[in-house]
């Protein structure tokens, strides 16, 4: 997004949803979802606003794997 290429953050962000549908990440699916719904719009000013909630719940994400990863 920092380059103000709508289209590839658009592309970008509709991945991420589509993998979270299909892994069931359901908080980082509903943020990718609305972000990409911005994206769609061209509306590079609202998806900057949303960033910020797409990275926590990614890193929640995250932070799951890593916990179930270091189960015996």
């Amino acid at each position: 997004m920092n380059d103000g290429n709508t289209d590839e953050a658009f592309r970008a962000a509709h991945t991420i949803k589509g993998m979270c549908q299909n892994m069931a990440f359901t908080r980082l699916y509903a943020s990718s979802h609305d972000i990409t719904e911005v994206l769609r719009g061209k509306d590079l000013e609202g998806a900057r606003q949303m960033i910020e909630k797409v990275g926590e719940d990614y890193n929640t994400v995250i932070a799951g794997i890593e916990k179930l990863l270091a189960q015996p």
